[in-house]
């Protein structure tokens, strides 16, 4: 596949409810490091880093709220590897415009992430942020910006939705392999030609016969994106074990759906 979505937080209220906490360390150093190591792994600690997840974690984390912020700076009470959320965290605020480290290492903070700071920030501003996402972007995929391929994944999914009444999981995967705005024409006709395949598929409460109709979405798939054998052998385990193809969207996702669109209507106007 040639894009992926960030699913860590995957709630959208707690990255909003965590940003501010990262967006107070403006301008300190994201990758300094200091004198003390990690009980755990006896990797360096990150003290910018460790005071953000401090912060922001401690109400979920029983461990992380049982110390004081010294203790965790110290890194000499560690029982597990924690700064990975401060990664991940750091990468999802990124990913949607938020806020970002510059190459310096200064935390800095976008004008859409202010208004998150100042409680102002609603739906809307997060639809457009939404809408305007590129992939690869100087913060997701950055080695590939010199390319000229590039697309918005929304445009890819509205243009899918404007094409076709619905869209299963399996549907949407194909999504997932177009890198190219040229080639969403030929992502929409992959879609279609396995909506054809499952619609003579006889018994579809069959969960087996389900299952092994793999075959035939990573047939399509390896046609139309010319991918390797051994991500075919990646992609038939994975999806005869989570594939569901008769989950389609439920009915409040339909109505985002129609909210994206409106946006992306009036976008081009």
């Amino acid at each position: 596949m040639s894009w992926s979505w960030k699913t860590k937080p995957r709630s959208i209220i707690k990255t909003i409810q965590w940003f501010p906490y990262f967006a107070s360390l403006k301008g300190e150093n994201w990758n300094k490091k200091s004198v003390h190591i990690s009980k755990k792994d006896k990797k360096a600690i990150h003290p910018i880093r460790r005071t953000y997840i401090h912060s922001a974690h401690s109400d979920e984390d029983v461990w992380l709220s049982s110390i004081s912020l010294k203790d965790y700076l110290s890194g000499k009470k560690d029982e597990k590897e924690t700064e990975a959320n401060g990664r991940m965290d750091k990468g999802t605020y990124e990913f949607f415009g938020f806020g970002y480290v510059k190459e310096n290492g200064a935390i800095a903070v976008t004008e859409v992430g202010d208004k998150i700071v100042q409680g102002t920030f609603d739906d809307e501003d997060y639809l457009k942020q939404l809408l305007k996402l590129r992939l690869p972007n100087f913060v997701y995929n950055k080695s590939k910006m010199k390319d000229a391929k590039f697309i918005f994944p929304m445009q890819i999914i509205l243009k899918a939705f404007e094409r076709y009444e619905s869209l299963n999981r399996s549907e949407l995967a194909f999504i997932f392999g177009c890198d190219d705005a040229a080639d969403i024409p030929k992502t929409m006709d992959a879609i279609g030609k396995f909506k054809e395949a499952y619609a003579e598929l006889k018994n579809k409460n069959d969960i087996a016969g389900v299952k092994n109709f793999s075959a035939v979405f990573i047939k399509i798939y390896t046609e139309i994106w010319k991918i390797k054998s051994t991500v075919i052998m990646i992609m038939r385990r994975h999806y005869q074990e989570h594939c569901c193809i008769q989950d389609y969207l439920l009915p409040q996702e339909e109505a985002l759906r129609r909210r994206f669109e409106l946006r992306y209507i009036r976008r081009q106007k």
